[in-house]
């Protein structure tokens, strides 16, 4: 319904999907239609932040980013087009979208977890998960590479910094 493939070929759309691994088709929804050409590397972060906190614990009750709402509005229509449920699609946690902010901000990590009531474990995999997804979409999006670049450069830093 979408256009991922035209009978037994992969379409455009279609190529743009294979180096995603999370949320696939609303991600590929967002590259194809431009929607991210015009983001900002904090508002990218925050919205890998948002797709990629999946902890059961409730997180405070934070402003939600206005782009976020608007991605949000973006994932319903495309998830009633295809006849699927948005959270199919995506599921929003915009208060993870804050915490990366400070961070991507470069404030310590103590005053990160404070004002996000998170745990230390679950903040370093929330970054590391979220720089994860940055990188698939880099790889979907070869024209964002500078933008992305730039939002996994200041993300990547201190205790979260892979270290192989």
């Amino acid at each position: 319904k979408l256009g991922f493939v035209d009978e037994l070929q992969v379409t455009e759309k279609g190529r743009i999907a294979l180096p995603l691994f999370v949320h696939t088709i609303f991600l590929t929804e967002l590259i194809h239609r431009g929607q991210l050409d015009d983001a900002s590397p904090i508002q990218l972060a925050r919205l890998a932040a948002s797709l990629m906190w999946e902890r059961s614990q409730n997180l405070p009750v934070l402003p939600a980013d206005p782009w976020l709402l608007e991605v949000e509005v973006i994932r319903d229509t495309i998830a009633r087009r295809a006849g699927l449920v948005p959270e199919e699609l995506a599921v929003f946690a915009h208060a993870a979208a804050v915490p990366m902010a400070l961070w991507y901000e470069k404030k310590p990590l103590d005053h990160v977890l404070q004002r996000s009531q998170m745990e230390p474990g679950d903040f370093v995999q929330l970054v590391r998960r979220s720089l994860d997804l940055l990188q698939q979409v880099q790889g979907a999006a070869p024209h964002l590479k500078d933008t992305i670049q730039n939002a996994i450069s200041r993300l990547d830093r201190d205790v979260v910094r892979f270290r192989g």
